[in-house]
C-alpha cells in the first residue's frame, strides 16, 4: 500500500488524482495493530529481563545438600563469601574441634625478633628499648653474641648425650631423689606433665641447682647437687653453663629493670641466691605407642626469665596473641630466652609469659631424639612477688593485690606439674 494515500479523511484522493482506499475505521484498526505490537515487544523484553534476573539470582545463591551438612555459597561482583553451616554439635564437640584447629594452625610469615648482646657494652639503651618491645609483644627474644663460649656448649650435649644414651635406666634411677620434687638428679620419662593436661611429656631430664655453703641461710631451700660417676665431666660441664647463664640472666634483668622504670641494679640483690635450676632434657626418639602424648605439652614457666640453650634444633613454638602457634629457629649457638611467670606477676603482666610447647618431628624424623638445656632463673627464696607500682594505672589495675614469697609460689606450681 502506498503510503501517501494513507489519510485521515472518509473520502481522499492522492496526490496524483489517484482515490484513496483508507478510511477513518482502517486507520484505527492499524493504530490498534500497532498498539498491541508494542505492548508484545514490552512484554517479551520483560519476560527476558525477568529471566536474566532470575538467572543472576540462581547465580549467586546456590544451595547444595549434601549428605552430612549444608553449605551455602554466596557470590558477589567482586569476590566469593562460603558460608558453611554444619548441622547441630555439642558445645564440648564445638569447643574440641575449635581446640584442635588452633593446635594445627602455624604462621611462617613471622619471627621471634633477634637482639645482639654486643649493645649491652655498647649502646645500653638501645639494647633496653629492643629487648622490651620484644618481650612485650611475644614474651620471647633470641640472643645472639651472648658470652657463652660455643666449646662449652658443645661439651656440655655431648657428655649429656653420653648420660641418658649410654648409661642403663636402672644406672641412671639411681640419681633420682623421691620425694624431692625432682629439685636435683634425674627425673624418669613421662614424670611429667604439664599444667592442665592430661598425658605425660615425652622427656626425661637431670637438674643441677646453685651450689651453697654448708649452714647457708636458703640450705632448707635448696639441695646439695648430686655428681655422676659413670661420666666423667658431666657435672662439671652442667655447673660451667649453669653459672654462664647465671649471668646472662643478670645482664637480661639489668636491661629489664630499666625498661620497668626501675634501678639498673633492681634485681641485683634479688636473684644472687636465687633458687634457680639447669634443666639438661633428652627427647628420645617417638615410639608408636606415643600417640597422644607429645614431647613437651603447652605451659608457661614458673621463674623470672629462662634461658634456652638447643631451640635450634626444632619444635619449640610459642602461641601468639590471635591463638596461632609461630615456630621458633633461632640459629645455632643462640640462646632463646623467654618471661617465666614469676616476672609476669611481679609487672601486672606488662611482660607476658607466652605459652609454648615442643611439639613431635615430622614421621621420617621420628627416631631422631633431641636435646636442650633451659635455664630457669628463680628470685631467692624469701623474696615476696609484689606488683611493681610502675605496672599499676587506672588502665592496668593490679591483678595481684595479695603478695606471694617466691618458694610457696614455686611449691604450688610443682604440685599442678605433678613433680610434687
Amino acid at each position: 500500500m502506498d503510503a501517501s494515500c494513507v489519510s485521515s479523511s472518509d473520502d481522499e484522493t492522492c496526490g496524483d488524482g489517484r482515490r484513496s482506499l483508507v478510511g477513518r475505521p482502517f486507520l484505527a484498526w492499524i493504530r490498534t495493530l500497532d498498539a498491541e505490537q508494542k505492548k508484545k515487544k514490552k512484554a517479551e523484553e520483560t519476560s527476558t529481563s525477568t529471566r536474566r534476573r532470575e538467572e543472576d539470582t540462581k547465580k549467586k545463591q546456590i544451595i547444595v545438600k549434601p549428605k552430612f551438612r549444608q553449605i551455602i555459597i554466596f557470590e558477589k561482583r567482586t569476590r566469593h563469601h562460603f558460608l558453611r553451616v554444619a548441622p547441630k554439635k555439642k558445645q564440648k564437640d564445638r569447643e574440641n574441634e575449635e581446640e584442635r584447629t588452633n593446635e594445627m594452625t602455624v604462621v611462617d610469615d613471622e619471627f621471634v625478633p633477634t637482639v645482639s648482646l654486643t649493645l649491652y657494652e655498647t649502646d645500653f639503651d638501645k639494647f633496653v628499648s629492643k629487648l622490651g618491645e620484644a618481650y612485650e609483644k611475644y614474651g620471647f627474644v633470641i640472643l645472639e653474641n651472648h658470652g657463652v663460649a660455643q666449646t662449652e656448649i658443645e661439651r656440655a650435649f655431648q657428655l649429656s648425650k653420653h648420660f641418658f644414651e649410654d648409661l642403663s635406666q636402672e644406672e641412671k634411677e639411681k640419681y633420682h631423689l623421691p620425694g624431692k620434687a625432682g629439685a636435683r638428679g634425674f627425673t624418669a620419662f613421662g614424670r611429667e606433665t604439664a599444667k592442665g593436661a592430661t598425658k605425660s611429656d615425652l622427656k626425661e631430664f637431670w637438674h643441677l641447682g646453685r651450689d651453697l655453703p654448708k649452714g647457708h641461710k636458703f640450705e632448707k631451700f635448696m639441695l646439695p647437687n648430686l655428681e655422676v660417676d659413670e661420666v666423667e665431666g658431666f657435672t662439671t660441664s652442667a655447673k660451667h653453663i649453669f653459672y654462664a647463664l647465671d649471668e646472662l640472666g643478670n645482664r637480661v634483668l639489668q636491661a629489664l629493670a630499666v625498661y620497668l622504670k626501675q634501678d639498673r641494679h633492681f634485681f641485683d640483690d634479688k636473684v644472687d641466691e636465687g633458687n634457680s635450676i639447669l634443666r639438661i632434657i633428652h627427647y628420645p626418639p617417638i615410639a608408636e605407642e606415643s600417640a597422644g602424648h607429645v614431647r613437651a605439652g603447652a605451659h608457661e614457666d614458673i621463674n623470672l626469665i629462662t634461658l634456652l640453650l638447643g631451640a635450634d634444633e626444632g619444635g619449640l613454638q610459642i602461641l601468639r596473641k590471635d591463638g596461632k602457634w609461630l615456630d621458633v629457629n633461632p640459629a645455632p649457638g643462640c640462646v632463646t630466652c623467654n618471661i617465666g611467670d614469676m616476672l609476669q606477676r611481679l609487672t601486672n603482666h606488662v611482660l607476658p609469659s607466652t605459652t609454648h610447647r615442643v611439639v613431635n618431628p615430622p614421621k621420617e624424623r621420628a627416631h631422631i631424639p633431641r636435646f636442650s638445656m633451659p635455664y630457669f632463673l628463680h628470685p631467692n627464696p624469701d623474696y615476696v612477688i609484689e606488683t611493681l607500682e610502675s605496672c599499676i594505672s587506672n588502665d592496668r589495675p593490679n591483678r595481684y593485690p595479695e603478695p606471694i614469697s617466691s618458694d610457696d609460689y614455686l611449691q604450688e606450681r610443682l604440685m599442678e606439674i605433678k613433680l610434687k
